[in-house]
């Protein structure tokens, strides 16, 4: 059984190596996920990510959710447009800090969302 903690840094590393196929292809995480037994583990892995951070994205029948839509942009500009903290923070008008606050908060949101859809227990 895996733990959260477990999960967690799993998927924190796979993101901070989202486009970097040797990570992806011996992460755990794709274990953890059910997608290690896929033709290229390392894809799978990736679009799932990817997939997953997309998802937190507003949808137009659901209302606005402001948490939600800074998760997603942490998400989107950190890990899958490789914007530095320092770069990030200065965006969003924040301090470094303050942003590795926020992006612990998205990544949790982000892990639930993937055990949700991926039935991590």
């Amino acid at each position: 059984m895996v733990t959260y903690e477990q999960f967690y840094e799993a998927l924190r590393y796979a993101l901070n190596h989202l486009y970097d196929p040797n990570v992806q292809r011996t992460s755990p995480l794709a274990a953890m996920l059910g997608i290690h037994s896929a033709s290229s583990p390392s894809l799978a892995l990736q679009q799932a990510l990817l997939d997953g951070i997309s998802s937190l994205e507003r949808q137009k029948d659901v209302p606005a959710n402001p948490a939600l839509r800074r998760s997603y942009e942490i998400l989107l500009f950190r890990y899958v447009q490789q914007w530095s903290q320092q770069e990030l923070a200065d965006q969003l008008g924040i301090s470094p800090r303050h942003l590795r606050r926020e992006q612990r908060a998205a990544l949790e949101i982000l892990a639930q969302s993937l055990c949700e859809k991926y039935h991590v227990s």
